[in-house]
């Protein structure tokens, strides 16, 4: 069966057999911290959205659920519907579940202006910020919410491919600088740049 993705399209979803993938390492998780000294990380929908209007409730229902069943994994869900959030989450979220990290796709100044002070306005245990493609310089803005919430790690990187825009190591280097600055680990992915 051929997927076509776009706003318009139906949302699939993944294979019962995914869905079972992170039971069987959060059994793994003793040998897994033995090797790595932390939990696993699952980065959850890397190619959908959790938030996205059209995703169907019982799919949200149902990865809660896994969610609370895997505590040795941590889960980091990405969104670029921060502003859908809060009425998504579940109705035992509290200040967030301690193994999921939030983030939020930043790839510009104007994003970063708009949706980071929605990210820290949002109850979560680990909030995180993926500039990737990072798109033109970034200043971060305020980085503690008004109850003391902070960033805990920005992931840059640029695009890849034979039509990718180019990225700057200087934005780069102007955001480590300002995570240095601001005590928030940074972790840069190398694709192309200029």
């Amino acid at each position: 069966m051929k997927i076509v993705w776009g706003p318009k399209e139906t949302r699939q979803r993944t294979s019962a057999a995914n869905w079972k993938l992170p039971i069987r390492w959060n059994s793994g998780h003793p040998d897994f911290f033995a090797m790595h000294g932390r939990k696993r990380r699952v980065f959850c929908a890397s190619l959908s959205d959790v938030f996205d209007n059209r995703v169907d409730t019982t799919w949200r229902d149902d990865l809660w659920a896994l969610v609370r069943s895997t505590p040795n994994l941590d889960w980091l869900i990405l969104t670029k519907r921060i502003g859908n959030v809060a009425d998504m989450l579940p109705a035992d979220w509290g200040c967030g579940y301690s193994n999921v990290w939030l983030g939020i796709s930043v790839v510009n100044q104007d994003e970063a202006d708009r949706d980071i002070a929605k990210l820290l306005g949002t109850p979560a245990a680990t909030r995180w910020l993926s500039m990737e493609p990072l798109l033109g310089p970034v200043s971060l803005p305020e980085t503690h919410g008004q109850f003391g919430e902070t960033l805990d790690w920005i992931v840059v990187g640029g695009e890849s491919g034979p039509h990718a825009r180019p990225m700057k190591m200087s934005w780069v280097s102007a955001l480590r600088s300002a995570c240095e600055t601001k005590n928030i680990p940074f972790f840069f992915k190398l694709y192309a740049y200029v």
